[in-house]
């Protein structure tokens, strides 16, 4: 049950509803901040102090501006429009500056906080420490890049995001040629309908999925490939897909034109 909030000022925010806000936000484990619909930051727990490097009074009062740059001020100006105009939750990527100095990649959950009649009267924002998931990505993209096999990552479209040099080594493409590419390039059309059937599962049902897919190199020849494996890989705000194959034999085909490659 969420609590009726009536009044915000620097010293908190009272609540007359059953639960304590004040409390709630105390000891909330993420750093929680509350601030008015101007962006000033009413109220904020020791984990934001934490986060931060910054003492409470240093805080509170403060414009939000005061942390980050202007081009992100004016990213959270306007969810803070959108979140009291549309009563929705907004995710935000901020970048706040550090007591020392360090920028720290956070996510932003914005909510509304509405008075007894349902007139907004501030934000509440969970800040998301994105520092140990960028290590996680950077330790996941180390391991595509020096994996054997070949692996490459597709967004839910088959676009190609990232490939690592096993792929190009068994295709025989630059980079330039197939980063950015759909994977419908260099597979038939029966192929991209199993892949895309393929990405569906890996999404809905969280499974690791095998397909048997037959590229067309550089050559313009069909590198039959043992099952590709896919799985789906979260981000704050897309679910790319993971996959890899293992070339087995080059055999030629005159079914399918080969890419044309850039001079």
């Amino acid at each position: 049950m969420q609590p009726r909030l009536v009044e915000g000022d620097g010293k908190g925010v009272k609540s007359y509803g059953s639960l304590d806000a004040n409390i709630i936000i105390a000891n909330a484990p993420d750093p929680v901040f509350v601030s008015d619909l101007e962006g000033k930051i009413l109220q904020a727990n020791d984990a934001v102090s934490q986060l931060l490097g910054f003492r409470q009074d240093e805080v509170l009062e403060q414009s939000l501006s005061r942390f980050i740059s202007p081009a992100e001020t004016r990213e959270f100006t306007a969810a803070l429009r959108e979140v009291v105009e549309r009563g929705v939750m907004r995710n935000v990527v901020l970048n706040p500056r550090s007591a020392s100095g360090e920028v720290i990649p956070t996510s932003l959950n914005a909510s509304a906080l509405r008075d007894a009649d349902g007139r907004a009267i501030g934000v509440i924002g969970i800040l998301r420490d994105m520092r140990e998931l960028d290590k996680a990505r950077a330790y996941a993209e180390s391991l595509i890049k020096n994996a054997p096999d070949a692996v490459f990552v597709s967004d839910l479209e088959g676009k190609i995001l990232q490939a690592n040099d096993a792929v190009f080594a068994l295709l025989g493409f630059r980079p330039d040629e197939l980063i950015e590419q759909s994977l419908s390039r260099i597979i038939s059309s029966d192929e991209t309908r199993e892949f895309l059937a393929a990405l569906r599962e890996v999404v809905e049902r969280g499974v690791t999925r095998n397909a048997r897919l037959n590229p067309r190199s550089a050559r313009g020849t069909v590198r039959r490939a043992r099952p590709v494996g896919s799985r789906g890989v979260r981000t704050p705000r897309r679910w790319p897909a993971r996959s890899s194959l293992r070339g087995r034999r080059r055999t030629p085909s005159s079914t399918r034109p080969a890419p044309t490659r850039r001079a």
